[in-house]
């Protein structure tokens, strides 16, 4: 099994709350639009390597990382545990690298056609601010067994939005963690 990270890098654009994607030129991703990361290496912490491929990757210095869970990917050659996280605290300007091309996406605009068919059913919920494990198996470049299971619904950004209670989560509406220092807060 190979160990990855994976970090989704959100900002506040001019028509809302964006996501830094990359679409890679080679590897397993190759011609997919990706959240940046890689694979940890021998004697790094996940939270080391979370901060060394976002910084050659795309440019980006981070600040405060959020661990939101962790995913595995199986079959169709797949063997990964990808530590999820994401991010708003960052400094510098982001760059395309050897690894691929880089694109800021409204999060109501993500490029689902030409992702992993797995984010769809992951993106939402890590939006949200919900922390989650789950587990896919792929068959023929498809998601043919999804296990999601939650971690934890009560953080700070649910409850401030409504959105953690004894009442069912509503996955489809995005809700990013507030802005870094210095950013406008999004407003309903």
């Amino acid at each position: 099994m190979t160990n990855a990270v994976l970090c989704e890098i959100l900002r506040m654009g001019p028509g809302g709350w964006e996501l830094l994607l990359k679409e890679a030129n080679s590897g397993v991703s190759k011609g997919k639009w990706n959240g940046p990361g890689g694979k940890i290496e021998q004697g790094e912490t996940s939270e080391q390597c979370v901060r060394r491929e976002i910084l050659e990757e795309t440019g980006l210095q981070l600040g405060h990382v959020e661990f939101i869970g962790q995913l595995t990917f199986k079959g169709d050659g797949l063997d990964f545990l990808v530590d999820l996280y994401r991010s708003t605290d960052f400094t510098g300007k982001e760059r395309d690298s050897d690894e691929g091309r880089l694109n800021w996406f409204g999060v109501d605009a993500l490029p689902y056609a030409s992702m992993w068919d797995d984010d769809k059913y992951w993106l939402t919920p890590l939006l949200c601010g919900i922390h989650f494990d789950a587990s896919f198996r792929f068959s023929q470049g498809k998601v043919a067994e999804a296990v999601f299971k939650v971690r934890d619904t009560q953080g700070p950004k649910l409850a401030s939005d409504g959105l953690a209670g004894s009442q069912p989560t509503d996955l489809t509406r995005p809700n990013p963690p507030e802005p870094a220092s210095g950013e406008k807060k999004q407003q309903p």
